[in-house]
């Protein structure tokens, strides 16, 4: 029976472990030290490896060569924890086990020692969900429990967890994957696999994941049985209905100038089965690049091929600042209310329909204001300082007399 790629591909010691350097040396230095702690939080997006560092750290102190950094994956201990067997190994998902007679659960159970190795550890995923109740009991435990026994808590949203449980572990932060760092673990992983991918399908799913090596793997597998032969990047876009980045950049420019041409571009999307939510997260992110670059000629400073970045610094010459800037608060906002409604489709055409609205109305304004300008121009000099008195325009200073 063949593995999903994020399955079979998972990382078994801390040298393993894609792109999350700092954590894999201060764990490492920890372990070798022997100073182990009694609670860690592990906080991050999703597919980036709190769980599987969770398992690592709980091999490598129960490893029968151990306490090390690199456990040897082949001694008893360390193979039930891979297979998920272990009894000194609990994995429990803060979703589904929220209430205080849970953790309570737990706490009766904390005198039983670890049938084999050194640590009984308690890996409570997505911990944020737990009840008001179930925290102030589980602080309790955090307090002082046994020494052979070990909390990882695990969360991808740490602000809502309380203070008080938060100062009680040693807090790592996951970082997201780097684009180059997804694409040269997958090119290793396609070698071994015999997967015959461009480089540029690679990129594509890099970005999709964004900065998930699960949801990488699993892009990649599921493209792999999509195509057959080489993989492309059209495969990817077909795949997972994703918008190629040259639409994408259409788009935007039409958003920019505020063309009405945009509204049959969006409508022609939903035919397309396009992913809605998608489609409006990179185009608020090309919005936003043009903002920072109307801002800094520094073109690193924003994520992406050398084209991307020059079609949009072209951008930042096509409008002023500020319009970029109400664009991006005007899609960020609405689009959020969009996607939450029933009525998607109905809301995002209303909302460019705005965008379009916008552009008119900053031309009447600067019609207006060159309008305003022409007739202060035209005003005898003996009266111009008047202007400045009674409010700087003809009609004001009629209203005057």
């Amino acid at each position: 029976m063949g593995y999903p790629l994020a399955r079979k591909y998972r990382p078994l010691t801390l040298s393993e472990v894609v792109g999350q350097t700092h954590i894999v040396q201060t764990l490492s230095n920890i372990i070798k030290s022997g100073k182990i702690y009694h609670a860690y939080l592990f906080t991050g997006p999703r597919g980036i490896g709190k769980t599987t560092v969770a398992r690592i750290l709980a091999k490598s102190l129960n490893c029968v060569k151990g306490p090390t950094p690199e456990p040897c994956n082949s001694c008893d201990v360390c193979v039930e924890i891979n297979q998920g067997t272990s009894m000194n190994i609990l994995e429990i998902d803060g979703a589904s086990y929220t209430g205080v007679d849970d953790v309570r659960e737990i706490r009766d159970n904390l005198q039983v020692l670890p049938t084999k190795g050194r640590y009984r550890m308690y890996i409570i995923d997505e911990v944020h969900m737990l009840s008001i109740s179930a925290f102030n009991a589980l602080l309790k435990i955090l307090e002082e429990p046994p020494l052979h026994v070990i909390f990882v808590l695990a969360t991808t949203e740490p602000h809502k967890l309380p203070s008080t449980v938060i100062s009680r572990c040693l807090r790592f932060t996951f970082v997201p994957l780097s684009d180059d760092e997804i694409i040269n673990h997958l090119k290793k992983i396609a070698k071994k696999e015999g997967i015959e991918i461009e480089d540029s399908a690679l990129r594509l799913i890099a970005v999709e994941s964004e900065g998930s090596m699960r949801d990488a793997l699993s892009m990649l597998d599921q493209v792999s049985s999509f195509s057959e032969g080489v993989i492309k990047e059209e495969d990817v876009i077909k795949c997972f209905g994703i918008l190629p980045e040259s639409k994408i950049l259409k788009i935007a420019e039409l958003v920019i100038k505020g063309e009405e041409s945009l509204l049959s571009e969006v409508r022609e999307l939903y035919t397309k089965g396009i992913d809605i939510g998608k489609f409006c997260a990179h185009l608020l992110q090309v919005i936003r690049d043009a903002l920072v670059l109307s801002l800094t000629d520094d073109r690193n400073i924003i994520s992406g091929t050398p084209s991307y970045k020059e079609r949009v610094k072209e951008f930042t010459k096509l409008v002023p600042g500020e319009r970029l800037l109400r664009l991006f608060e005007i899609l960020s906002s609405e689009t959020e209310r969009a996607l939450r409604s029933p009525f998607t489709k109905s809301m995002l055409d209303v909302t460019f329909m705005k965008i379009c609205a916008l552009k008119e109305r900053i031309q009447s304004g600067m019609e207006k204001e060159k309008e305003k300008e022409s007739k202060n121009n035209s005003v005898h000099p003996f009266l111009k300082p008047l202007l400045k008195e009674y409010g700087g325009t003809l009609v004001n200073l009629e209203k005057k007399k």
